[in-house]
């Protein structure tokens, strides 16, 4: 089980960190809600083991990392709260959040009494341990128990809204994911190849389905949950009556891609992302105010 976690953030609309100490000083903590993307589930076990530690010791120091800037902030966590059902809900105390958000829905509120800036190298002190059941698709685990090197590799290689963390130990886990070695640190290399492959091979399928119908209906078979495609296919003209085989046969060919590129993993490549393919539907990601990209 994870011991600790990073929630990811981007000034969009306003100063998120100044914002939140603004009421921090003011009333003595503040709420900072999690702005989830569209696959990922509300991380009950993982929450509520949180919640029995504060219980217990007072508080929890978890971390806060700006996508945008790269930087790190440490944040002094005192409560967590979220309804039983995971329908999204205002704050129970709205005029102890940031105006600009005070009174939307989300998922889970977090109560911090206080916010400290961070040096980016503590992130080094953790490894990753994801848990399975986070994610609607869960991806391959070529990072769990891998060190974390970087703020700019968490935020680059996986694209989440909350990391999962515990201490790194270098005698149980490991230091460099398959495809990054010495001489390749990033392992950008390797990583760009296999990305652009995909991508060709993404756009090529996308191609093929338009030239087979004007329309593609939003239907497909399971376990294949796809995104809403490009604006070129809502096209208003009518759909041939193999419009849903065709569709349904491009959904498979995606799942088997997906496939294809998550085995490469264990050939020297890096993970590729689901959000290329959300993209590639012009599917708005989940951007946060206090908790998205």
């Amino acid at each position: 089980m994870p011991s600790n976690m990073v929630l990811r953030f981007r000034d969009l609309i306003s100063e998120t960190i100044q914002e939140h100490r603004s009421c921090i000083k003011k009333f003595g903590y503040v709420w900072w809600a999690w702005w989830n993307k569209p696959d990922e589930r509300v991380p009950r076990k993982e929450l509520t083991q949180f919640q029995d530690t504060i219980k217990e010791n007072g508080h929890i120091w978890i971390y806060l990392a700006d996508s945008g800037t790269l930087r790190l902030y440490r944040a002094k966590l005192v409560d967590i709260d979220f309804p039983e059902d995971d329908e999204p809900k205002e704050c129970r105390e709205f005029d102890k959040v940031p105006e600009y958000y005070c009174t939307s829905k989300y998922k889970v509120w977090f109560r911090f009494a206080s916010i400290e800036d961070a040096f980016p190298e503590e992130i080094r002190q953790w490894s990753y341990d994801s848990p399975s059941e986070f994610l609607y698709v869960p991806e391959p685990s070529v990072f769990q128990d891998k060190q974390v090197s970087s703020i700019h590799e968490m935020l680059t290689l996986r694209h989440r809204t909350i990391y999962f963390i515990q201490p790194y130990n270098p005698k149980s886990h490991g230091v460099l994911p398959p495809g990054i070695t010495k001489d390749n640190p990033a392992g950008q290399d390797e990583l760009q190849a296999t990305i652009e492959k995909f991508v060709d091979k993404t756009i090529t399928l996308i191609e093929e389905i338009n030239h087979c119908c004007d329309y593609a209906p939003q239907l497909t078979t399971p376990p294949v949950k796809m995104p809403p495609y490009p604006k070129k296919m809502e096209a208003s003209l009518k759909a041939p009556a193999n419009s849903e085989t065709a569709f349904k046969e491009f959904a498979s060919s995606i799942y088997m891609l997906i496939n294809d590129g998550h085995k490469d993993v264990n050939k020297g490549t890096t993970i590729i992302g689901r959000k290329d393919l959300l993209e590639f539907g012009g599917e708005s990601t989940t951007s946060g105010i206090a908790g998205g990209l």
